[in-house]
């Protein structure tokens, strides 16, 4: 998952993402924050381009990824912003 110009962008599970419970929670929290969502191809240009990238997994929950392709990626605020709402939903009762 990734974002570029203010817009969140993963692969549809047509084309093999796992339909997880931490992906489906990331795309609530994007409708909430009013964050633009795209599901479609992602090549690889478009990842070296991107503000951010993440992978998403239940047991770690919202990851960033700080390398790709042996290059560094730099920090993204929105990546941060979606992790602490993640963070703050699992603090909820």
């Amino acid at each position: 998952m990734g974002f570029a110009t203010g817009k969140f962008c993963t692969v549809p599970t047509s084309c093999g993402a796992l339909p997880g419970v931490t992906r489906a929670v990331v795309f609530e929290i994007c409708q909430t924050l009013g964050l633009p969502m795209n599901e479609r191809v992602v090549k690889t240009g478009a990842l070296r381009n991107s503000e951010g990238i993440f992978i998403t997994q239940s047991v770690l929950g919202i990851v960033p990824v700080a390398a790709f392709d042996g290059e560094a990626v730099a920090r993204s605020p929105l990546v941060e912003h979606i992790s602490r709402a993640y963070c703050g939903m699992l603090a909820q009762p």
